[in-house]
């Protein structure tokens, strides 16, 4: 895709991409650039899109979001039932 065709010409893109580096809030970014919000947040998406995979990166914001690593491909799946806490019926008494 051409940079230069519509708004986001490669300045505007490069000044996007300066601007988020530095740590700056899409509105913050939206209105530096003249553009709103959602413009930004979407061509942030489109451009993180098309970076290449980094599985380091990916298991370390697994990590950050608190979410259990995946079993290795030679290991068993863990099976549910036996980590989920046993639930009784109330009783009619």
């Amino acid at each position: 895709m051409n940079a230069s065709r519509g708004w986001w010409t490669e300045a505007r893109v490069a000044r996007l991409r300066q601007l988020d580096a530095l740590g700056h809030s899409a509105s913050e970014i939206a209105e530096a650039l003249g553009t709103t919000k959602n413009a930004v947040i979407g061509k942030l998406w489109r451009l993180r899109q098309t970076l290449p995979f980094n599985p380091e990166l990916f298991t370390e914001q697994m990590k950050v979001a608190g979410c259990p690593p995946r079993p290795l491909k030679n290991q068993p799946p863990r099976s549910l039932s036996s980590s989920s806490p046993k639930t009784t019926k109330p009783s009619n008494d």
